[in-house]
């Protein structure tokens, strides 16, 4: 997981945090979601990217979205 300041003064390049789950990165990733000024994102072994946005979605309890798909197909 990689967390980004979102201030303009900071420097977006960063070293990830590699967890040995996605549950263990997703539990990091609302942690740092109370933080006004961070930006999680997670990038899993496979290659899926989880916005910032996707995962407020995913921790609110009330809007859960399903997992993005590897199969998911992209517009071209």
């Amino acid at each position: 997981m990689t967390v980004w300041q979102s201030r303009p003064d900071c420097l977006k390049a960063v070293l990830p945090v590699e967890f040995a789950t996605v549950r263990e990165a997703l539990a990091a990733a609302a942690d740092a979601l109370t933080d006004p000024e961070a930006s999680p994102w997670i990038i899993t072994a496979g290659g899926l990217i989880l916005t910032p946005a996707w995962l407020e979605d995913y921790l609110d309890d009330g809007a859960a979205p399903s997992p993005p798909s590897p199969s998911m197909s992209w517009p071209s």
